[in-house]
């Protein structure tokens, strides 16, 4: 998971997202999925409407998270798009 994705993600409509108590969770209603979230992977859930990069969804998250590197911010942006698409979560 070390190259960037050079797509524009996109996550399937079908997949819900919703927060449950304290943790935001993805339900896969064809896998029949749970797939519980930390905070960078519900952010970058969230950009993925197949309309930006993944460097510029990294860029967004960054500046919430000033304190952060954007080298490492990147890296965690990518390490969830490609889970997401490992558990088949994004449109083709």
């Amino acid at each position: 998971m070390n190259s960037e994705p050079s797509k524009h993600p996109k996550a399937r409509p079908d997949v819900a997202f919703r927060q449950v108590g304290d943790e935001w969770v993805l339900y896969d209603p064809v896998s029949h999925k749970l797939h519980v979230l930390n905070l960078v992977a519900s952010l970058v859930w969230t950009h993925l409407d197949g309309t930006v990069q993944v460097r510029e969804i990294a860029a967004l998250i960054q500046e919430d998270f000033s304190d952060v590197a954007i080298d490492t911010v990147r890296k965690d942006v990518i390490d969830a798009t490609a889970l997401f698409e490992s558990e088949g979560l994004l449109e083709k």
